[in-house]
């Protein structure tokens, strides 16, 4: 494919994904065609907007379809990430823990739907036959519903493989699920002589809010090593305190560019997290 066309139509749906008011029945259009094209840049790009379009039912099914046949192990990588938005999005609605009846007709998710996804993304997580490094993302969607007493089953066996991918990915869904239970492990890592493994710790323990981590990732973010201090710049945006934001306002002064911007859009979520987080 023409690499101008190409990034035409890339262009076309990062734009779709950033209009708040574009209307479902065009966005609906645009991504199914899109996920059909030929290029499989294309299509990753297409399903990663299933981040936000998680909501309409067409374009949520053709993403469980690609996760299952597409060629290309990038698409099926970025369709299960995306994915996640429908197991955040129920759990913020308390799907899993309120009667059918209960709940309310204005969700964005159905609940049968949020059953529908979670179930495959458990099927896909737990299948043998589709290589680590693709199930692994659904293992991470799952973190959403860390809570749940088989997710948190599933997420301690990857825990415990030896594949190094499949611990780094169980670290991370552990930070996402917002779980205090999971600090143990996730600390654990915060230091970790493997660096991959560092970065990913450090980054749960900001998405889980792990308090016991904050001093460890402050001093994280004095690293020598770029990549760790962008790790600390991303976690500390999930920190209060006016530790955390002196230190956030000095790493826009940092060397490295990716940090500046890192600390900059974290000053931002740092200022609404609660001062109890000191």
């Amino acid at each position: 494919m023409d690499p101008v066309d190409r990034d035409a139509i890339l262009a076309e749906i990062e734009a779709l994904r950033a209009d708040i008011d574009a209307k479902d029945e065009e966005a609906e259009r645009l991504l199914l065609e899109r996920m059909e094209h030929e290029d499989a840049e294309v299509r990753v790009a297409a399903v990663e907007a299933v981040w936000e379009y998680y909501y309409l039912p067409r374009v949520l099914d053709r993403a469980l379809v690609l996760v299952r046949s597409d060629p290309d192990p990038r698409v099926a990588r970025a369709a299960l990430v995306a994915l996640g938005r429908v197991i955040q999005e129920g759990i913020i609605d308390d799907i899993e823990d309120t009667p059918i009846e209960a709940l309310s007709a204005e969700l964005d998710i159905d609940p049968k739907v949020y059953w529908k996804v979670r179930e495959f993304l458990l099927a896909a997580a737990q299948d043998e036959g589709t290589p680590v490094d693709v199930r692994r993302f659904a293992l991470e969607s799952l973190g959403y519903a860390g809570t749940r007493a088989d997710v948190a089953a599933l997420l301690f066996e990857w825990y415990a493989m030896a594949d190094p991918s499949a611990r780094r990915s169980a670290v991370f869904a552990m930070g996402l699920s917002g779980c205090a239970e999971y600090a143990r492990q996730i600390l654990r890592h915060v230091e970790d002589e493997d660096i991959e493994m560092r970065l990913v710790a450090i980054r749960a323990a900001g998405l889980g809010r792990i308090g016991d981590a904050r001093d460890a990732v402050l001093a994280a973010s004095r690293h020598k090593d770029a990549r760790v201090r962008l790790a600390a710049a991303e976690a500390l945006g999930g920190y209060g305190g006016e530790k955390v934001l002196d230190r956030l306002e000095e790493m826009q002064d940092d060397a490295d560019e990716g940090v500046r911007d890192a600390a900059r859009e974290s000053m931002e979520t740092a200022w609404d997290v609660d001062e109890g987080s000191e």
